[in-house]
């Protein structure tokens, strides 16, 4: 299983490879968080946050036990090319079955 880690401040991030349980999890979660059938933008700020963040925290965590809940935005920036990178064969798979598109890795982004 590949990780990477992303140092943020005085915390490391530690983002894993998801596995096969994981994206089953994701799935069946997501049909509960996107039910309806017109999901608004306020929507999903004000009532399904908490749920997609969840969704989330089985890639990443943190070294001072903080939560997603807990970063800024920028942040957020910095973890978001190192999710795509360790989970390329997914979302390369995804992107092949024309689910999502083809996501774009920044140049640059940190490896390991």
């Amino acid at each position: 299983m590949k990780q990477q880690k992303v140092e943020l401040g005085e915390s490391t991030a530690t983002v894993k490879e998801l596995t096969v349980r994981d994206v089953r999890n994701i799935m069946s979660n997501m049909k509960e968080v996107f039910s309806s059938d017109e999901i608004q933008m306020q929507d999903i700020i004000t009532d399904k946050l908490d749920s997609i963040l969840e969704l989330a925290s089985d890639v990443v965590s943190f070294s001072d036990g903080r939560t997603l809940l807990d970063l800024t935005f920028s942040e957020i920036e910095l973890l978001i090319p190192v999710i795509l990178e360790v989970n390329q064969s997914f979302f390369g798979q995804m992107a092949a079955l024309g689910i999502i598109p083809v996501p774009q890795l920044e140049q640059g982004a940190p490896s390991e």
